[in-house]
């Protein structure tokens, strides 16, 4: 007698065969639907960063070409929407490399440039100092925007699609772009790593390192650049990653730029530091999270970015001026040292004014500075022998001993005068030791913040 389930099993077999090969293949057309339209994502925000790129270039060529204050206006504030457009297209690509740390800190420091030249309530155009700052950046912008084009041909393109990156195996996105061909990023990689760093907020930061420096103290290593990272962020280790390049040999600073990765999140989650090689301090930290709206006030960014340093060692530093940007705001912080303000000891911190999250951190002129050792000239002069050397018509709220920088890279002890000229308000800067007056800056409190000029 045969077995009557033996054609049963068979017809359930060859029905689940069918349906699993079905699933399958439909599987097959939503995963392949999914890698067209993650392909298409990541093309169009790379093509829409080499745009932004070019109209930055194009705006920083016509602000050069103005011979008016309007139309120069108009453009560098262009160049600083433009500049902040290209930092969120680049957030959404699937690259780790350190070049696209570098870019990001580019675009960030360009940025705030322009808009602080653009917002500066001058009625001529550029002086020669700024404009050839804008020359000089000009420059790199065009050598970015055109190795992005570039690279934009060996990248989107059937050789190196973005999605085989996106969904390489690897956590690390920068383990992942070592598929595409080293000789892409190196040049520019080495680029923007010896471009001079931009410092300019606040009275007396409009400072570049253009040389290289060597910072003292014991040299660290990788795992001890992850540790100083968590510990700086404020971070628990299972609820992150770390993935840790070396800056070029060109690099005007050496040091270690730590990925913080977050364990459940976006790529635009990521947090990124350069912690210096010897010493291990930090000296660059940017978190470039989307930042939701403005609820904050500058007084309260300004309180964040307080307590923020003092969490961290830094006890002895006085706000000097405070920038918006957006929805953030960039505070600017000068050391204070047995009651002289030094402001080549420039310390930067971006605070997000959603949430009053510290988004931002930038040290490094005060880790190349702090070495010198300063002290106020005995034979100075007192602060009413330097008052005496003022515009008698010169109204003074408020005195100070200060440290300045100079265009030569030498420092003065000066006396800082902060008062009005009519209804019109100064900084005025009295050389302590020969009574001269060094610099005058008229300074502009708005919307946006405390601007000099």
């Amino acid at each position: 007698m045969k077995n009557w389930w033996h054609p049963l099993t068979v017809v359930l077999l060859t029905a689940a065969l069918i349906s699993t090969a079905y699933w399958g293949n439909m599987q097959q057309k939503e995963k392949h639907k999914l890698i067209i339209m993650q392909e298409t994502h990541y093309q169009r925000a790379y093509y829409d960063l080499t745009g932004s790129m070019q109209m930055v270039e194009n705006a920083l060529s016509k602000a050069l070409a103005s011979g008016t204050r309007d139309y120069e206006q108009l453009q560098l504030t262009l160049a600083w929407q433009q500049a902040h457009m290209a930092q969120r297209d680049l957030a959404q690509l699937p690259l780790g490399r350190n070049v696209l740390i570098q870019t990001q800190k580019f675009l960030n420091q360009l940025g705030d440039y322009c808009f602080t030249l653009a917002n500066g309530y001058r009625q001529e155009i550029m002086e020669d100092n700024d404009r050839k700052q804008i020359q000089r950046l000009h420059g790199q912008a065009l050598d970015i925007s055109q190795q992005l084009h570039r690279l934009h041909i060996d990248i989107s393109g059937d050789r190196f699609p973005w999605s085989s990156i996106a969904m390489a195996k690897h956590r690390d996105w920068s383990q992942a772009t070592r598929s595409l061909p080293e000789e892409s990023f190196a040049n520019l990689e080495e680029q923007i790593q010896t471009f001079p760093q931009l410092i300019y907020d606040g009275p007396f930061s409009e400072q570049v390192i253009d040389r290289t420096v060597e910072i003292p103290g014991k040299f660290i290593t990788r795992e001890d650049a992850k540790a100083i990272a968590g510990n700086f962020l404020g971070i628990e280790e299972k609820r992150v990653s770390y993935r840790v390049s070396e800056s070029d040999e060109k690099a005007p600073v050496q040091v270690f730029s730590v990925r913080v990765i977050p364990v459940q999140g976006s790529i635009g989650d990521q947090i990124v530091l350069d912690i210096t090689k010897a010493g291990g301090h930090v000296a660059w930290m940017l978190n470039n999270r989307s930042v939701g709206g403005s609820d904050l006030t500058l007084e309260d960014a300004q309180e964040k970015a307080e307590q923020f340093l003092e969490a961290r060692g830094y006890v002895s530093f006085k706000a000097t001026g405070v920038l918006r940007t957006f929805n953030q705001a960039v505070v600017s912080f000068g050391e204070e040292r047995d009651g002289i303000l030094i402001y080549p000891h420039l310390i930067k911190v971006k605070v997000a004014l959603d949430s009053g999250q510290v988004t931002g951190f930038e040290a490094i002129n005060y880790l190349i500075a702090k070495q010198q050792e300063r002290s106020w000239p005995e034979e100075g002069l007192s602060g009413t022998e330097a008052q005496a050397r003022l515009n008698p018509n010169f109204h003074v709220e408020k005195l100070q001993k200060v440290v300045i920088p100079l265009p030569t890279g030498q420092e003065a002890y000066c006396w800082e005068f902060k008062g009005s000229l009519g209804h019109m308000p100064f900084l005025i800067y009295i050389d302590a030791k020969t009574g001269r007056e060094l610099n005058i800056l008229r300074y502009v409190e708005s919307d946006f913040g405390l601007i000099t000029m």
